[in-house]
């Protein structure tokens, strides 16, 4: 706990010998209350000398300590309300038996800090508060990963909430959390009146709900175990690497479950499929539910199955650059009738509006919510560009099948490229990937800039994102020189086979000056 006395910073006292008492003074206080119960006392740890720099009536509010097992275990993570650097962010601190390291929390909005709590696994909740005359008083909770929390570092963190007089709140100055019965986590926050007849004192209780509406798969992403591989875009996925010879392995998996496991994500990537019945066999055993991110492979088959027809749950995407495009929006395929109603409900702010009569282009006047929702339902222009997309969805799987061929066949001839190991057969390829060595990677990018041909990167390992750095993995090291290796090549709907033969020309011409 953290007990504060503040120097008073009024003009001094007549008498210099009373002014010691009214000099600040802080102390960390280590409360052995499981221990001793009702007789615990508190014993003063010590603080650095920076403590005594601290600006009146605005130092530490923020004091957590993550637990054993959790990034920064055993380290006191203390932040300032109001005490800035030079740079105007509030300084903030790693404690640690008698060492410390300063850090700084970026400020903005007119923020400080009021109080902080650790939310596992990997996260610190900031709570903040603000005031001014036209506004009055609001509060917002700041999500910061662990991660991100090292001696000299500038950390940040997106909002989880804003609010101000508009809605139930006070001048919130405190925050806890617990999980419930149901396994919900449970956010706790209270204000404090200051003895002002214009201010009260609130208890305020929310339920942290990120991805946990459909399916049953518990509570939080954060709380709940969701399997992610390392080895995909942003974290999602076993991808192509299953096929290819490469990293993720579904033993791998079996080694990484666990009771808390409620389902996995697997994704597949460009144009190579995930091993699904290995993760239909691994699902079965441990009684958990895939979540397939197809958003690569519509229209693509497996095994002679159609991509959709055989996960649990399907996910689709069909942005400007996808395969099969309603400028925005995505596709969900589910098992059951009733999961269908609340993927209908959810899309639509929680309103159950029969989808049988919105797609006759009417709407009931009345209806129920029972649940949360969002806005998330496709326009009516994006979907009718979408259906018009798929009136042609064999031309487009099969040229883009024919460039991805002839892709291969150009360069199979170079000892430095390496291709998909596929034919294409029933796919429908997003894009075309090869792996270079990671020295020429760079360099054969802007060789082929020069040359008016563009390449990208569609992919980059998961753990070197700051927001997963920190995240519990084994032996990456294939997934570490696969990030650095892999680039793709122009592939598009209908593209010529002269193109493919001169983009290839280019790599055979690049890579015959650099044998």
């Amino acid at each position: 706990m953290l007990a504060r006395d503040e120097c008073d910073r009024r003009p001094p006292l007549p008498r210099p010998e009373l002014q010691s008492a009214r000099c600040v003074r802080h102390l960390l206080v280590r409360l052995l209350a499981a221990l001793r119960g009702l007789g615990a006392r508190g014993q003063p740890t010590e603080v650095p000398a920076d403590f005594k720099t601290f600006t009146y009536n605005k130092s530490l509010e923020c004091l957590a300590a993550p637990l054993q097992g959790l990034p920064l275990a055993g380290t006191l993570i203390a932040v300032t309300e109001h005490s800035l650097d030079a740079q105007g962010n509030h300084r903030a601190y790693l404690l640690n038996g008698g060492q410390a390291a300063r850090f700084s929390v970026k400020r903005s909005g007119g923020f400080d800090v009021s109080d902080c709590a650790i939310l596992a696994p990997a996260d610190l909740l900031l709570l903040e508060r603000s005031y001014s005359p036209v506004r009055g008083v609001a509060m917002r909770i700041r999500r910061i990963p662990l991660g991100l929390i090292k001696p000299g570092a500038l950390v940040d963190g997106a909002p989880l909430i804003e609010a101000d007089l508009a809605y139930q709140i006070d001048n919130m100055e405190g925050i806890g959390l617990h999980r419930n019965a149901a396994g919900e986590t449970i956010v706790t926050l209270i204000s404090d009146d200051n003895f002002s007849v214009l201010q009260r004192n609130l208890l305020l209780q929310f339920a942290l709900v990120v991805a946990r509406y459909l399916f049953g798969l518990g509570s939080i992403w954060v709380t709940e175990a969701v399997i992610y591989a390392h080895a995909t875009l942003f974290l999602l996925a076993a991808a192509w690497t299953l096929r290819a010879g490469g990293h993720v392995r579904v033993d791998i998996f079996y080694a990484e479950a666990s009771p808390r496991t409620k389902a996995m994500i697997v994704m597949d990537y460009d144009c190579i499929m995930c091993d699904h019945d290995g993760i239909a066999r691994f699902a079965a055993q441990h009684g958990i539910r895939i979540i397939h991110d197809a958003a690569h492979s519509f229209g693509s088959k497996y095994q002679g199955k159609m991509v959709g027809s055989f996960s649990d749950i399907c996910v689709f995407s069909h942005d400007p650059v996808k395969t099969v495009t309603c400028l925005d929006g995505g596709t969900i395929v589910v098992r059951t009738e009733d999961e269908l109603r609340q993927v209908h409900e959810l899309r639509l702010l929680g309103m159950q509006q029969p989808a049988a009569v919105m797609y006759k282009n009417q709407r009931a006047w009345t209806f129920d919510v029972e649940r949360v929702g969002f806005r998330y339902h496709m326009l009516n222009m994006h979907a009718a560009i979408g259906l018009a997309q798929l009136g042609k969805l064999d031309i487009i799987a099969s040229t883009r099948r024919d460039a991805s061929r002839a892709y291969n066949a150009a360069l199979a001839g170079i000892a430095q490229v390496r291709t998909p190991r596929t034919d294409f057969d029933g796919v429908n390829p997003f894009l075309y990937y090869i792996r270079v060595p990671a020295k020429h990677r760079d360099a054969l990018r802007d060789f082929l800039k020069a040359e008016g041909v563009d390449t990208g990167i569609h992919w980059q390992p998961g753990h070197w994102f700051s927001l997963w750095k920190e995240c519990r993995a084994g032996d990456l090291s294939v997934t570490d020189r696969v990030g650095k290796e892999i680039l793709s090549l122009p592939l598009h709907s209908k593209m010529p086979l002269s193109t493919v033969h001169q983009v290839a020309d280019k790599v055979h011409t690049y890579f015959g000056r650099n044998a």
